[in-house]
């Protein structure tokens, strides 16, 4: 039987708190594609609804179910890992298209900061140097 256990200690409540982060902009991708999409400033025409499907499927769904696992199956630190990685390596593809892509701009530094900070606070959490 699964038991839904509520964190403890401090590392414990910043890491669930990265997961948490992780299912409500699942949801907002999900429930509100048009307007991330106008957030990135991204074209969505009638001809091409794939764009309305990649929001709402591998964005929205995939933090969403992620996230939830994360919560459920809480006090698991390889769980925290995983989800500390995946943020890790979002910041780090960000960054890439900063530099490559040359999306230099406020948008794309702020949701930089926001990624590293929710991959940095699972990982400490995991390798314990968070209590």
């Amino acid at each position: 039987m699964i038991e839904f256990v509520w964190p403890q200690t401090n590392g414990e409540w910043l890491a669930w708190l990265s997961a948490f982060y992780l299912i409500i902009t699942g949801l907002s991708k999900f429930f509100f594609p048009r307007w991330w999409l106008r957030y990135f400033d991204m074209r969505i025409t009638p001809d091409n609804p794939q764009m309305m499907a990649w929001m709402r499927g591998p964005m929205g769904g995939g933090n969403i179910g992620f996230g939830s696992a994360v919560l459920i199956l809480h006090p698991q630190p390889l769980l925290y890992l995983a989800l500390g990685g995946m943020f890790l390596f979002m910041a780090i593809g960000r960054l890439a298209s900063l530099v490559i892509d040359k999306g230099n701009n406020l948008k794309n530094w702020g949701i930089l900061v926001i990624e590293a900070m929710m991959g940095f606070i699972p990982l400490a959490y995991a390798f314990g140097l968070i209590a």
